[in-house]
């Protein structure tokens, strides 16, 4: 939780210390590669594909 985000396109706004990302792999796929952040405390959600 936290840490460094790894954004496919760019950094979303809005981002706390308090953040999921959760990056497509193999078994798990979100439908076009690419991940997912999900903020905790601000209510943020960014998708971006590669």
């Amino acid at each position: 939780m936290g840490g460094t985000a790894f954004p496919i396109q760019a950094m979303p706004d809005g981002l706390t210390p308090w953040y999921l990302e959760l990056e497509e792999i193999s078994g798990l796929n979100f439908g076009g590669g690419g991940n997912a952040q999900f903020d905790l405390e601000s209510d943020t959600f960014d998708w971006a594909c590669g």
